[in-house]
This record gives structure tokens, C-alpha cells and sequence, in this order.
């Protein structure tokens, strides 16, 4: 009798370390959740538009980030039409032909000494810099004091959110929905109408060349 007693047991014990067997395989064999790995801030757009005024010349002449790309002489008459925002930026007529605009004065110097040249670009995002001697002083009753603030003015140039870089075009355009053409940018594209500075952030008419339609962009910079 206690022979068989002793028999059923050992069945028992191997019967059940047969049944415990998958889950102990299974518990082994089961991979470990990974941790998951820390996500990757991604950088907040820009809330509201950066304004930036060129200043090419100094106290101690031309910014040492800027280089001389020619040397010119002309007549700077005409207040910019590419930075109207600018009352101490002309347009000028240079001797022998061709037009340069902006050209900006140095605030150290007086508007009308022959001496000090002007620094003409044409864009914010150039380094190369004509500078104009003058020819004849210009009217100094031409420059009037800017009364309204400056973003009431069209600006310079404009960088996009998308990295686009845009400068005025002060020639004949074309118009579309009733807006003018103002900008050209790096792309190929180009900014219709003025832009809207209503906002903290601004924005703008963006029609990228080839494309079926305009797309309302916001403004990252704008430069005067």
C-alpha cells in the first residue's frame, strides 16, 4: 500500500513539473519592454516678427562684416523707394548709368558732406557694398523725420518661415487679386501685396514659383 501511495506521488510531481514547464519557457522567452528613449524637443516657430535695421556704416566707417565690391560716384536726389521706411536711405542715379537703392548714409556724418560716402546694397543678406561719393549735395529738406513707425512701411527684405529670403522689387511688376508684386526671393518665387503687420506675428502672400496658388506665410525677419 505504501509502495503504490509512494508511486501516485512521484506521477503527481512529474505530471506537474511537465504542466509548469511552457509557462516557465514562456516567462523566459517573453523580451523586456524597452524603455522608451527621450523625445527630441522640437523648437517652437517663432511667435512674433524680428525687425532689423541695416546699419552699413559707422563711427569708424564701413562694418568690418561687410566688403567693398566697387567704388562709384552718382547723385542721390530721390528718397528709397526699396526702403521707404528708411528717411536716411536715397536712391541714386550713378555717373555713367545704372541706379542704386538703397543707399544708406552714415548717421555720424552730415546729410549733405561730399566727404562721406554712402553704403548701397542690394539686399540685407549680401556682404558686398558699393559706396557712392556724391557728385552734389543733395536738398538736406528732402529728408524729412519718419513720424509713423517704421513697420508702417513696407519693408527692405524679408526672411520667411520657411528660410526664404525676399527683397523689394522697385521696377515695373505685375498685379494679382488687386495686389502688386512687391518682392522677389531666392527661390523663385515671389511676395503679392504688403505685408500684414496687424499681429505680433506677420505675415504675407507667398507665391512659390510654379505653384497653382499663393500660401499665407508668416514673416520670421523683416529688414529695413
Amino acid at each position: 500500500m505504501q509502495v503504490m501511495l509512494m508511486r501516485r506521488l512521484v506521477v503527481l510531481v512529474v505530471l506537474l513539473a511537465v504542466l509548469a514547464a511552457p509557462s516557465v519557457a514562456a516567462r523566459q522567452e517573453t523580451p523586456t519592454a524597452a524603455t522608451p528613449a527621450a523625445a527630441t524637443p522640437i523648437p517652437e516657430a517663432p511667435t512674433e516678427t524680428v525687425v532689423h535695421l541695416m546699419l552699413p556704416l559707422g563711427q569708424t566707417g564701413l562694418h568690418t562684416s561687410l566688403s567693398v565690391l566697387e567704388r562709384v560716384a552718382g547723385t542721390c536726389d530721390m528718397p528709397s523707394i526699396a526702403d521707404p521706411g528708411r528717411p536716411d536711405a536715397r536712391r541714386c542715379v550713378v555717373e555713367g548709368g545704372g541706379v542704386l537703392d538703397p543707399c544708406f548714409q552714415s548717421p555720424f556724418a552730415a546729410p549733405a558732406d561730399l566727404t562721406s560716402p554712402l553704403a548701397c546694397m542690394r539686399d540685407p543678406f549680401t556682404s558686398d557694398v558699393s559706396l557712392l561719393t556724391l557728385l552734389q549735395k543733395f536738398d538736406p529738406s528732402l529728408i524729412e523725420p519718419d513720424l509713423l513707425p517704421i513697420e508702417e512701411s513696407n519693408p527692405w527684405a524679408v526672411v520667411l518661415a520657411n528660410g526664404v529670403t525676399c527683397s523689394a522689387m522697385t521696377g515695373a511688376t505685375y498685379g494679382l487679386a488687386g495686389m502688386r508684386a512687391n518682392y522677389s526671393c531666392d527661390d523663385g518665387g515671389v511676395l503679392i501685396g504688403d505685408p500684414l503687420v496687424a499681429d505680433p506675428q506677420w505675415h504675407v502672400h507667398y507665391l512659390e514659383r510654379g505653384a497653382l496658388a499663393t500660401t499665407f506665410i508668416a514673416v520670421a525677419e523683416a529688414w529695413y
